[in-house]
């Protein structure tokens, strides 16, 4: 049965459509649909009657839940976050019971209105699930107290979430959360295989609230950010011992995705304005072509089962198939396909066998639910704990367990199947359409696809990474109503400007496809450099080499036109795996690749594990500051066998007569010459052992301070130099690129890292040892110019930059470059030396 719930404006003051607040983050409903009132009265009234959940520590937000299952958010001014609590006095505290029309605090109008943004205050409905409600706003210019200003009809009563019912358990010691972005989504992974290996009940405690450790979902739903105070429950004390011991050691393994702003220049709010449906840019780029829905199996669901047993059984041979179909992709694919890919089958596994989901479901069945009824309502369930956490990252993690359920549906015993398959436009380009994409609907798409466009979703999603891999424009957060929209229809996809035009004229249709040709005719220009060398117009070389980290780029590296391979990540040999590669494995890896490329050079880079990437089976202590600890050169040093072992291999390789001698041993993070002189030892002696004479050229990364101000002595050591700009930047800057909070302070345009570049590059010219780029930096259009006015003779870059930057050299003067990097250097910022550029280089970088 229906019921209508009200809910009465919580100030007084003038009414405003949500979508003409001036402020994105609530115009284009990312936080959920609502009304805005600017306000003329300084009180704040609960909207309904419920809990207050949270008060703001800035006191300028309160949260109310209620009773139905949806949360109420009364937000006063924007950008008040800002002044720090002044000009609030709120009456109510968390965990309170309010009634609707109570008066819950008071603010200074005046004090508001002149030192915040503005003093219009979003009413949002929070964790709002169109499927148990609607919303209605009732038309009023002036808000009255005793007036009803949105009707919400709630149509079925909401599930409680299951929540895990463990008595008895030992208690730890309380554990400070030391990582900087809390346990997002790989980290509660680590943590889950971890506690798996202990037989018992092992749960985790944030505040009151428990998640059981196996699983990485309950893990999820308690949002548990830096400096957060949790405890770890369990049966005995052997096991709480082991458990501490288990997660402090695995605290560094924790690898956390940099979180992109959603409110970036190319953000735009969620609008419909003259038939252009207005998104976010997940990935950049220019398109047109048929707008077409995407079609996937449907399922057909039937609620009850008479026979426990059977549907268990079914449960039971459809997970088994699923995490074997899995295995077998991550088995045969493993060497072949690129960590993404890799990454999410990793992360599907492991919702498959997640303890928590598994026993939810047994448990519904249990209650005479099917097996196909009982997935999908602890599916839904987990998505909508995972969406209350307001944590971008965790919550797109929702369209993996989608993927994961239609997996497992898709293979489960006697469910009724309606296979539905798209329109055919495999010779027309095609504009992709869905309310959420999947990452599996990316992995296999048609070459006719050449944009996509969601509803849903995320700029951190796995879906959003491989667009960017695939250099797909993709526009997320449009407004739900371009569902309804007739397929087949032309339609122009600017990701650039972030919009999708369902209605675009003949001329804008064929100003887009003057631009695109435009770009094909410029990248086939370019392409004519791809087999050159690079060279400036008064005859200076530039080697372009590739940047690669798995055996799929290395079959690219000479289509993409590199002159070699200027980095090779190996880190993908080591990681995702129970035990530590083989000197075999490693060898027949550096042979393949070695084969592949013809004699160019092959800089091989020794393992930099530790930090934010994993290594699951070594035992890495603790780290407070895992940045500055044990990782690159260091860790190999602290697990003597591993380096011992990658040398052996990469030598073993070395000496085979029918591969020629381009082989260099590059080593990362290196701070100290002591450093760089064991692992010379170390490899002296393997060459003893193999009874070899010559040995690989050996040098080092410049990723650390150290090097750079001391560069003139390691000159005269090593036997070349390799320029990570990546962390470069972050330790000349002190801004880690691992914080959203400070990394968009990053730039490698800063004259601070320029000049250590320059250090570098002038020590090197002076004891005649090469020394390249291979950040990003290297790829980057605007920096080439940079890079070779300081002296910059190699650049290694993505294997996708490489003919465009070997046209843009081709157009550069190298005495040109030298001119303006010295004006560069006397600059105090990053936006003067970008500025410059731009200016002194528009025509060769058009």
């Amino acid at each position: 049965m229906q019921q209508i719930i009200e809910l009465f404006p919580p100030l007084v003051g003038a009414v405003i459509d949500i979508t003409d607040v001036p402020d994105q983050v609530f115009s284009s409903k990312m936080l959920g649909a609502g009304i805005a009132i600017d306000p003329l009265e300084n009180k704040i009234y609960a909207p309904i009657s419920g809990v207050i959940k949270s008060v703001h520590l800035a006191k300028h937000a309160i949260t109310i839940e209620c009773i139905n299952s949806f949360d109420i958010l009364i937000h006063i001014g924007l950008d008040s976050v800002n002044l720090k609590g002044k000009g609030f006095n709120i009456f109510v505290k968390d965990g309170d019971l309010v009634k609707s029309g109570q008066i819950l605090g008071e603010f200074d109008l005046d004090y508001i209105a002149l030192n915040a943004k503005s003093l219009i205050s979003p009413i949002i409905l929070l964790d709002f699930d169109a499927a148990y409600f609607s919303i209605t706003n009732v038309a009023q210019k002036f808000s009255n107290l005793a007036t009803p200003i949105m009707l919400v009809t709630q149509y079925k009563q909401k599930n409680k979430p299951i929540i895990n019912k463990s008595t008895n358990l030992i208690t730890s010691e309380v554990i400070t959360i030391q990582n900087s972005h809390g346990i997002h989504a790989r980290p509660a992974a680590i943590l889950s295989a971890i506690a798996r290996n202990y037989a018992g009940d092992v749960l985790i405690e944030k505040n009151g609230k428990r998640a059981n450790l196996k699983s990485i979902i309950s893990i999820l739903e308690l949002s548990i950010e830096y400096k957060d105070k949790i405890q770890i429950l369990a049966s005995t004390e052997n096991e709480i011992k082991a458990i501490l011991e288990a997660i402090n050691k695995s605290a560094n393994k924790i690898e956390i995705l940099k979180e992109e702003v959603l409110t970036s220049n190319k953000s735009l709010p969620k609008k419909i304005i003259d038939n252009k449906y207005f998104g976010i840019s997940a990935s950049d780029g220019l398109t047109s072509g048929k707008l077409i829905k995407i079609k996937r199996m449907q399922f057909e669901i039937k609620e009850k089962s008479t026979n426990i047993s059977v549907e268990k059984n079914r449960f039971e041979t459809a997970l088994d198939k699923a995490k074997k179909d899995i295995e077998y992709h991550l088995s045969t694919n493993n060497q072949t396909q690129d960590l993404i890919q890799s990454n999410i089958m990793t992360a599907h596994l492991q919702i498959v066998t997640d303890p928590q989901i598994i026993g939810e479901v047994f448990d519904l069945i249990s209650e005479g639910k099917t097996a196909e009824f009982a997935l999908q309502t602890i599916i839904n369930a987990h998505c909508q704990i995972l969406e209350k956490t307001k944590n971008q990252l965790i919550i797109e993690r929702q369209s993996d367990l989608r993927d994961v359920e239609n997996r497992v549906l898709s293979v489960m015993p006697n469910v009724v199947k309606k296979e539905t398959v798209n329109l055919n436009n495999e010779n027309l380009p095609t504009i992709l359409l869905a309310d959420d994409l999947l990452p599996s609907d990316l992995l296999n798409l048609n070459k006719n696809i050449v944009g996509l466009v969601s509803v849903k979703g995320g700029v951190t999603s796995h879906v959003s990474i491989i667009a960017k891999m695939k250099k797909l424009p993709f526009l997320i957060g449009v407004d739900e109503s371009i569902l309804n929209l007739n397929e087949n229809i032309d339609v122009v996809l600017n990701a650039e400007k972030g919009f999708l035009n369902t209605l675009p004229s003949k001329d804008e249709l064929i100003e887009v496809e003057a631009s695109l040709k435009k770009t094909e005719e410029q990248q086939k220009v370019n392409l004519r450099y791809r087999d050159k060398i690079a060279a400036t117009i008064d005859g200076i070389t530039i080697n372009c080499l590739g940047n690669i980290g798995s055996l799929i780029e290395a079959n690219d590296v000479l289509y993409s036109g590199a002159d070699g391979v200027g980095l090779f990540r190996t880190e993908f040999i080591f990681l995702d795996r129970s035990s530590a590669p083989s000197i075999r494995q490693q060898e027949q890896i550096y042979e393949s690749i070695a084969n592949k490329l013809n004699d160019k050079p092959f800089m091989i880079r020794i393992l930099d594990g530790g930090g934010d990437k994993a290594i699951n089976y070594l035992n890495i202590p603790h780290e407070d500051n895992p940045a500055l600890g044990l990782r690159g050169i260091r860790l190999c040093l602290e697990y003597k066998e591993l380096l011992v072992n990658q040398l052996t291999a990469i030598l073993r390789v070395f000496q085979k007569e029918k591969i020629a001698k381009n082989i260099k041993i590059m080593l990362p993070m290196v701070a100290t010459i002591e450093e760089y002189c064991v692992v010379k030892e170390i490899i002296n002696q393997i060459k003893e052992d193999l009874n070899i004479l010559i040995t690989p050229p050996l040098g080092i990364m410049v990723e650390v301070p150290s090097v750079a101000l001391m560069s003139d002595v390691f000159a005269k050591e090593v036997d070349f130099f390799s320029i990570g700009t990546n962390d470069l930047t972050q330790y000349i800057l002190a801004f880690d690129r691992n914080n959203s909070k400070v990394s968009d302070k990053l730039d490698h345009f800063h004259p601070a890292v320029i000049r250590a570049i320059g250090l570098v590059v002038k020590a090197a010219q002076l004891n005649k040892k090469p020394v390249s780029v291979c950040g990003l930096m290297a790829s980057e259009k605007l920096a080439i110019p940079i890079l070779i006015g300081l002296g910059v003779r190699e650049l290694s870059m993505n294997l996708n930059n490489i003919t465009d930057n070997k046209a843009l050299i081709s157009r550069l003067e190298h005495k040109k470059c030298e001119q303006i990097v010295s004006r560069c250097l006397n600059f105090s910022s990053s936006f003067e030396v970008r500025q410059l550029l731009s200016t002194e280089f528009a025509e060769e970088l058009k």
